[in-house]
């Protein structure tokens, strides 16, 4: 028979081998490739992830973009009980859907310009950025943010989709008790002879 604290054990072992680097609970952010399949939930699987959740937001994002303006964004995740942060945030043009794919052969997105990290707790990759271990810490309580700089693509034909994952997590080193968030924005190209920022 088996004992009542071997199954969570087993949980734990069998989610470190679908997720191989849960182990060290992804310190320097989240794998770039779950962006537009599952997201936080394919290593957080607890829980559902909260999608349009309003525990995200993203101050400086225009509802209308001008090809080649840059823009100051602030991420920011609210959860009173989280001891530990993440998110991932991507930007892609609407007119290119993603061809299916899991973990092992993710989905592959037509990026929409480019984000740069401006200090340690984020890095860029691209169309994408993410929270470094630098940026996992909580330093208010409850509350969560990050800096990042997007520059929009010089050619734009058509909406812009920027999705962000968050997770709030419990910093217990395993997949049970995080909770995951998603929300997602379209915004469209401004019109001809609109100022560049």
């Amino acid at each position: 028979m088996t004992s009542s604290s071997a199954a969570p054990a087993a949980a734990i072992a069998a989610a470190a081998l679908a997720c191989p680097a849960l182990a060290a609970a992804f310190p320097d952010g989240p794998p770039w490739e779950v962006a537009g399949n599952e997201g936080c939930v394919q290593c957080h699987f607890d829980a559902p992830a909260t999608e349009d959740s309003e525990a995200l937001s993203l101050a400086g994002l225009p509802s209308e973009v001008t090809p080649g303006s840059h823009y100051r964004l602030t991420v920011r995740l609210t959860a009173p009980e989280m001891a530990i942060a993440g998110f991932l945030l991507s930007a892609w043009h609407e007119a290119a859907p993603p061809a299916t794919g899991d973990a092992e052969s993710p989905a592959q997105h037509d990026g929409a310009g480019a984000f740069a990290a401006l200090d340690a707790k984020t890095t860029a990759n691209g169309a994408q950025v993410r929270s470094t271990e630098a940026g996992s810490v909580v330093e208010t309580p409850g509350v969560a943010e990050w800096s990042v700089e997007w520059t929009a693509p010089t050619t734009i034909d058509g909406p812009i989709v920027v999705e962000l994952w968050a997770n709030a997590g419990n910093n217990d080193q395993s997949p049970f008790g995080d909770a995951t968030h998603r929300r997602v924005w379209t915004i469209r190209p401004a019109p001809a002879g609109a100022p560049r920022y």
